[in-house]
């Protein structure tokens, strides 16, 4: 699962509000991206 989160990180490093199209919801998700580090930490 981590490798599939991984593929569908931006490119500035963080993730958008919608994983599956990043053009729905355009812009940082502070709080998924946060969560998502502390995962993968």
């Amino acid at each position: 699962m981590a490798e599939s989160i991984k593929e569908l990180q931006q490119p500035k490093g963080y993730w958008s509000r919608s994983l599956m199209d990043a053009t729905y919801a355009p812009g940082c998700e502070t709080s998924g991206t946060a969560l998502f580090a502390y995962v993968f930490l």
